[in-house]
């Protein structure tokens, strides 16, 4: 149900940026302003931008010469934490011990880091608060898809989704399954980051559901309903992979390139 399917079936134009560092969580590793100045012109018809490699503090701005609309989704910290482990070996292949993965710090706190660009948490809550449009949830998925669906489209039930999870007969590391030592370790690696997610949770997140313009609850149960037999069309899905594939090894690649090649 990635929110970058929804987004580019419902917005073409929109791309989900090829992270081209191995570590894209370390500092520096990003889509910079003057890759997108580049990427902008090999790609006229390009709407927005998505990905790990984005951060709100690049200076996008300058290069589109409006107010860009920055949003983000966080998840519950431990959550993230261990399913960014199961996919760095189920999907990466990287051979981590839970141990090997725990003690290596790039890991830790990564939400803080992505939004302040250092373990600040005072200055990620500014910038969630000042910079973003919209903070979402992930453990409330649907409810903040149609808040942020109306605040880009006008309308509550641009962002459908359909349900796809090719994970679920991989083997996963579950904080239940883990000794009380290392979940301790897990819980003091991200301190920083339940810090945040809690303040966004009980501070940042209830704004939108507050400002939000129609009644929420109603447009909400639609959504659930209508979502629940959602689609996608097979002729536009491949279509817009084969776009995808064209954006990463053309208009992407090329730009990364040439902007990293002067540097």
């Amino acid at each position: 149900m990635s929110l970058h399917h929804a987004l580019r079936y419902a917005l073409p134009g929109y791309e989900v940026l090829q992270p081209w560092w191995y570590w894209s969580n370390e500092q520096g590793n990003y889509f910079s302003a003057n890759e997108l100045r580049l990427f902008l012109r090999l790609h006229p018809v390009l709407k927005g931008v998505g990905g790990h490699t984005t951060r709100s503090y690049a200076n996008y701005e300058e290069v589109v010469g409006s107010p860009v609309f920055y949003f983000t989704f966080l998840r519950e910290p431990v959550a993230r934490y261990l399913s960014h482990l199961n996919h760095q070996v189920n999907k990466m292949g990287v051979a981590w011990t839970v141990e090997e993965f725990i003690n290596e710090t790039k890991f830790n706190n990564l939400m803080t880091r992505r939004i302040a660009g250092c373990d600040d948490i005072d200055l990620a809550k500014r910038r969630l608060k000042d910079d973003f449009g919209m903070v979402g949830l992930f453990e409330s998925y649907d409810r903040s898809l149609v808040i942020l669906s109306d605040m880009i489209f006008g309308v509550p039930d641009a962002l459908h989704y359909e349900h796809m999870n090719d994970s679920e007969s991989e083997a996963k590391v579950r904080f239940s399954d883990l000794s009380p030592e290392s979940q301790a370790m897990i819980v003091e690696n991200n301190a920083l980051d339940i810090a945040l997610y809690e303040w966004a949770k009980t501070d940042l997140f209830p704004t939108y559901t507050d400002g939000y313009v129609g009644d929420l609850e109603t447009d909400l149960a639609k959504f659930k309903k209508d979502n629940s037999e959602f689609r996608y069309s097979r002729l536009k899905w491949y279509f817009l992979r084969f776009c995808k594939v064209y954006s990463e090894r053309g208009p992407q690649k090329l730009a990364h390139i040439l902007v990293n090649a002067k540097q």
